[in-house]
């Protein structure tokens, strides 16, 4: 027997009675009411009853017996029995019953129930339930096959007592006054919540007003325990879900989703939690033109912009994204924006259609390939030219150091060719002696800073005056100075000094002042200049071969130049450039500027080269599908979106060489890793590690690092300074390959094709978010549960806007879902 055939169930008399008008007829004595009021009413109670006659027609005969008078306590625990007995379900689990559910008399001699004493103890049926559930948990695993196997077999079962105990419950609340009814399906419907551990699906409300346990049940017999069970995964909305809420509205006659609203309204005062969770959901799961818009530009920043090494592009790509937004393709209005996206997408198409098929052929296309090529080729070669400008001023400016240089030096010696030997052999003997003088010092300086502690400043110490007389060390090393007044000096010291510190003391000051007077007197080095002369004049004859080398190089270029440029530039409207370049001989100064000038029209050329070339391509393919048909259908949109994320990628490719890069060579890496074998500070070692790590990276951070090391390692006590010197040496030889870098022709080539790449991708994100926006709304219009979810939310809104000036709590929630729904408040 099915419950319905149940809940009709007459015993054997078709005459009588059914069993649930008996069941809803019980009075218990000192109540004021039947248990139901109508015969429909909690017709979940025929889950209770046995599936045969004979375990129903046990429970007939007892309510039959009994209908004619008020119940007392016996009879209550006498029914209680009989169900029990009587069912092959709940048969297993009397002891748990019998514990659980505590009926008490009235003292007295008819022993009738104590409403008031009498009570289930839910703590008892959890207990168990948590036994149960934790022995499955150990025997089989949580959410293995098995564990999810067995685990709805158990909630089933104990489903029955909590419906018995909810039956019981309602009888023990019969004394209960009408105004004072409290909710007595609270538990149950707890319980019925612990089925699904991703989301509410019953409110906490009174079963008298919502009929939620209809709803379990229509759930139940269309989806069955285990597919509710698993409802809501991922915060996801599909058929199962559509199921769900079908039942809901279903509890209204009418099915209305405004009365949902309604519904939800009334059920907000008792149960918020549940009605702002599936209000999310609903939200969630039907995008509003905004949020797709969002979602949309969030997958690209994740999917295409991730790792973008330059932070002007991406925020020139943010930007881009942003006006997508503001150009008003995208509005609040669900189909007025999917209105305009189309109008949009298929205005690019006709654009694209309408152009000559030959101009869009592969060998065109081919064609102005390869003029690109030739016109990068061409711009490399004016940069070189640049660069050969610069090179050759910066040759011109050091031969004139140079030859200012030498003649400085050679004024210097001028008239010392016959006293040179003597000269030189001076200063020897000049050095050293002072070397000599200076190792006294530094034996004595010791005793000398002891001593001086004692020096005062006033008149009032100790006077003590030493003589020192120049003539005898100009005679000796510099007898054409003359004659030099001899120098006095006077110390004065707190205490008197004895003759042995006095003796210090004088010959300490005679050797200070004869080391001045040395250094005063020590004539030029003649020896280095001649050195320096000779290697100027040589450094000079180099200088100028490289100045006639580049000449011979730079006529040589030019030739090529102006043989070539005409077939390039002419016809493309460059012929300003091609004038450039035929009047590069007219002086340095104006073949700089032209130079620049001309180097500047081309990259401008090219880039919009670049971009004429990826509009082409974009207009084959738009062609190629489009082209002859009527209706244009969402696989073709999603074959074109493919096409644009192909051109994308390839842009995104070159766009991360925007900045030059320093490929560290196994000379350098073995010099980096012998650093480290000094005892260096740990900040010096993360340094040179890092600098490792980051071979063939952005010359930026090589700058960065390189910097910082040389300031660490100057610092640094694990070395002496003659390591540090070569240290030094090197990190600067590395710092100028970084500049070197950045002068690289395939740097500048690469920085070339890098900001046409970034032109492509500014000229056609715009049209790629368009297309993207329009799949995302065409596939939600083709998905019947998100085609729902998105009419729900158009009727809450059509709710809210007929309820706006409302102050209600529920009100106040749908109307900051509905606004941050439409990008106006961040929640």
């Amino acid at each position: 027997m099915n419950p319905t055939e149940r809940w009709v169930f007459k015993g054997y008399n078709q005459e009588g009675k059914t069993l649930g008008r008996l069941l809803g007829a019980i009075q218990i004595a000192g109540g004021h009411r039947p248990l139901m009021q109508s015969e429909r009413e909690d017709y979940i109670y025929a889950e209770l009853l046995d599936t045969t006659p004979r375990g129903c027609i046990n429970v007939y005969k007892f309510l039959e017996s009994r209908q004619e008078r008020e119940w007392l306590c016996d009879d209550v625990k006498q029914f209680l029995d009989v169900i029990v007995k009587s069912s092959r379900e709940l048969r297993p689990h009397e002891s748990l019953i019998q514990e659980a559910f505590r009926i008490y008399a009235l003292s007295g001699g008819e022993r009738a129930l104590n409403m008031d004493a009498s009570h289930i103890r839910y703590d008892v049926i959890e207990n168990e339930i948590s036994t149960r559930v934790a022995a499955i948990v150990e025997a089989y695993g949580e959410g293995s096959p098995a564990y999810n196997e067995h685990y709805p077999k158990i909630w089933q079962d104990y489903l029955k007592i909590m419906i018995l105990a909810d039956l019981f419950s309602s009888i023990f609340e019969l004394a209960l006054e009408w105004e004072i009814e409290k909710p007595v399906k609270i538990q149950l419907l707890r319980y019925l919540n612990r089925l699904n551990p991703n989301q509410l699906l019953f409110p906490l409300v009174n079963e008298e007003k919502y009929y939620l346990l209809d709803v379990y049940e229509e759930l139940s017999r269309r989806l069955g325990i285990k597919r509710m069970s698993t409802l809501f995964e991922n915060g996801s909305i599909g058929p199962d879900e559509q199921i769900y809420y079908d039942a809901l509205i279903a509890l209204y006659s009418d099915q209305e989703l405004d009365e949902l609203s309604d519904m939800l309204k009334s059920i907000f005062t008792d149960d918020a939690q549940w009605v702002m969770q599936h209000l999310d959901l609903i939200f969630k799961n039907s995008e509003s033109v905004p949020e797709i818009f969002r979602r949309v530009t969030e997958n690209f920043r994740t999917d295409k912009m991730t790792g973008m090494n330059s932070v002007p592009l991406y925020m020139d790509v943010s930007e881009s994204l942003n006006k997508c937004l503001s150009k008003g393709l995208v509005t609040n209005d669900y189909t007025d924006a999917k209105k305009q996206l189309e109008s949009e997408v298929n205005k690019r198409i006709g654009q694209a259609i309408q152009v000559s098929a030959r101009s869009i052929n592969g060998q065109h296309m081919q064609k102005r390939s390869q003029n690109a090529d030739r016109l990068v080729a061409f711009v490399m070669q004016l940069r070189e030219r640049e660069a050969e400008l610069e090179r050759q001023r910066e040759l011109e400016n050091s031969a004139q150091r140079l030859e200012q240089s030498i003649d400085f030096i050679e004024k210097e010696i001028e008239g010392t060719e016959d006293s040179r030997a003597e000269t030189i052999k001076r200063r020897k003997e000049m050095l050293a002696r002072m070397g000599q003088l200076q190792s006294y010092i530094d034996t004595r300086k010791s005793e000398w800073d002891e001593l001086m502690k004692g020096r005062v400043e006033t008149y009032t110490g100790s006077r003590y005056e030493i003589d020192f007389n120049p003539n005898p060390i100009i005679r000796q090393y510099a007898p054409k100075v003359g004659r030099m007044i001899v120098k006095s000096t006077t110390y004065f010291f707190a205490n008197d000094l004895d003759q042995s510190a006095f003796n210090l003391i004088s010959n300490y000051h005679q050797v200070l002042e004869e080391i001045a007077l040395l250094k005063q007197l020590l004539p030029l080095d003649l020896e280095a200049r001649l050195k320096q002369l000779e290697e100027s004049k040589i450094e000079l004859w180099r200088t100028q071969t490289q100045l006639a080398e580049a000449e011979k190089w730079w006529n040589e270029i030019n030739k090529n130049m102006l043989k070539e440029a005409p077939s390039l530039l002419r016809g493309s409207g460059l012929e300003q450039v091609l004038t450039v370049i035929q009047q590069l001989d007219m002086g340095e100064g104006y073949a700089k500027r032209s130079i620049g000038t001309a180097i500047l029209l081309l990259e401008e050329y090219y880039i919009q080269e670049v971009q004429d070339q990826t509009s082409r391509i974009l207009d084959y393919h738009y062609v190629q599908l489009f082209k002859g048909k009527q209706l244009f259908l969402l696989p073709w949109y999603r074959q074109m979106l493919h096409v644009y994320d192909n051109l994308i990628d390839e842009q995104l490719e070159r766009v991360q060489y925007d900045e030059a890069r320093v490929k560290l060579s196994a000379f350098e890496i073995h010099r980096l890793e012998a650093l480290m074998e000094h005892e260096l500070e740990l900040e010096a070692v993360a340094l040179i590690e890092q600098l490792l790590q980051s071979n063939n990276s952005p010359v930026r951070f090589f700058r960065r690092r390189i910097n910082k090391l040389r300031h660490v390692l100057e610092a640094s006590a694990g070395m002496d300074q003659e390591r540090k010197n070569q240290a030094q040496q090197f990190l600067s030889a590395l710092f100028i390959r970084t500049e070197e870098a950045e002068r690289s022709r395939s740097y500048q080539e690469e920085q070339l094709f890098s900001q046409a790449a970034q032109a492509v991708l500014l000229a056609i994100i715009p049209e790629y978010i368009n297309l993207r926006m329009l799949i995302e709304m065409l596939s939600a219009d083709a998905d019947p549960v998100r085609r729902q979810m998105r009419e729900y939310t158009d009727r809450f809104n059509a709710y809210y806007q007929q309820n706006r000036f409302a102050k209600d709590s529920f009100t106040v929630y749908l109307g900051r879902k509905i606004k941050a729904a439409s990008g106006e408040l961040n929640v």
